[in-house]
């Protein structure tokens, strides 16, 4: 009954989305994100939804926290956030761009564990889910740092690919342009030696040509949607005059609409202010045309190449020949020494993982064993040794003093773990 009551509100919300429209002012989508920061978080927890975390479709307006897949829904009408999506938590999308294309909702990149991606998203009204859209062509490999839809393209400016093991970032002069409507991408190498190492989803730009990318109350970046032009903010007023809180956009933090040519500022003491982004663009900013620069990626290969790669094909094919009956002989010497975790696997593949550590009996276990027990035995060294410390942190965390850790001497010896009896 739970689940028709969810159907038949979901199909009301996008029936009005489609017949009826609803216009909320500056000083109206600050109290919804107010609200929508102190209603939700007695049952979600605090979920920092700010200015790239909502859409107006039709009269209704639409929440979609930041890392998170939940959607809520608010109406004039009904007055309160529902829930109308059935997503679990993914925490794979923070930084990613929300937008609306024929009263569909997208959702363009994302970072989380560890990695940034550029997949395109479309929630779907039947399933109640977010599902993969599958680009032909090209698509992005990392998190665009600028993106913004203009007709039927989806443009994206440069993309930053987290590295995992060295916690650094690398920013590609890439772009590249999606056909939302026959789902192709095409890629382009961007002619110029600009440093951009800022990204995040621009504040919400439904009613404005401009695409403004901020943070902390201080303007980055302006793309005028129209023209296609970058503005580089080199220095601006900051906006909230104050640092925001350390929480972000808590229920008295500051908040910032773009409306047509102006740029409203609703601060925490309930103090508004306006500015003209024209002028901030002609005080404060460099501008530079984005689409000259671009030039299609040639990936074409000449004949007299084709030797030297059928050469190196052949020489990579031995290798990896050479690799898989290495990897056959260790995988055999070490079958008899990991049979006793089969089984174990077999019953816990499902369960946390920490699942198996706890089936250990109370002894003294090597550096291996607890790996193979904590499944990251696959890993390289440096990510294997920072997730063994961050597993094992947490399970003496549930069960205070279930593991030691007897650190050894000497530069290359391996450290050794005992599991103690709990009473």
């Amino acid at each position: 009954m739970q689940n028709l009551r969810l159907f038949v509100s979901l199909f009301v919300v996008f029936v009005h989305s489609v017949l009826l429209k609803a216009d909320f002012s500056p000083e109206e989508t600050v109290q919804l994100l107010r609200k929508a920061n102190g209603d939700l978080a007695a049952e979600y927890g605090f979920l920092d939804i700010n200015e790239s975390c909502y859409l107006v479709v039709g009269d209704s307006f639409i929440v979609v926290p930041q890392g998170r897949h939940y959607m809520f829904s608010f109406t004039k009408e009904r007055g309160s956030f529902i829930r109308i999506d059935r997503s679990l938590f993914h925490g794979h999308n923070f930084g990613r761009h929300l937008f609306l294309y024929e009263d569909d909702i997208y959702a363009f990149g994302g970072y989380g564990f560890w990695q940034t991606h550029g997949k395109l998203m479309r929630f779907s009204r039947n399933t109640r889910e977010w599902e993969l859209v599958i680009l032909k062509g090209t698509p992005p490999t990392g998190l665009p740092a600028v993106s913004v839809v203009r007709g039927d393209t989806l443009y994206a400016f440069y993309t930053v690919e987290k590295h995992p093991e060295l916690n650094t970032d690398s920013v590609a002069k890439r772009a590249y342009l999606i056909d939302l409507r026959t789902k192709t991408s095409s890629e382009f190498d961007i002619r110029n030696h600009k440093s951009f190492d800022f990204y995040r989803p621009s504040w919400n730009n439904q009613n404005t040509q401009f695409a403004i990318f901020g943070n902390h109350g201080s303007i980055w970046h302006i793309l005028d949607k129209e023209n296609l032009k970058l503005y580089t903010a080199h220095t601006t007023p900051l906006l909230f005059k104050t640092s925001p809180s350390a929480t972000g956009h808590a229920l008295d933090s500051h908040f910032i609409v773009v409306q047509g040519d102006d740029l409203f500022v609703y601060m925490k003491n309930s103090e508004v202010m306006q500015y003209s982004i024209n002028e901030i663009l002609e005080l404060y900013c460099t501008s530079e045309d984005i689409l000259p620069l671009m030039q299609p990626l040639d990936r074409s290969v000449k004949r007299s190449d084709f030797s030297i790669i059928w050469v190196i094909l052949m020489f990579t094919l031995c290798l990896t020949v050479l690799a898989w009956l290495i990897g056959l002989g260790i995988k055999y010497l070490r079958r008899t020494g990991e049979n006793r975790w089969t089984e174990t696997y077999e019953m816990m593949k499902n369960e946390p993982y920490y699942a198996e550590v706890r089936t250990l009996q109370p002894g003294d276990y090597s550096e291996s064993e607890i790996d193979i027990a904590l499944r990251i035995r696959h890993l390289n060294r440096a990510v294997r040794k920072l997730k063994r410390s961050t597993y094992l942190f947490e399970l003496n965390r549930m069960q205070p003093g279930f593991i030691t850790v007897n650190i050894a001497g000497g530069m290359f010896k391996s450290s050794t773990y005992t599991i103690n009896k709990l009473s």
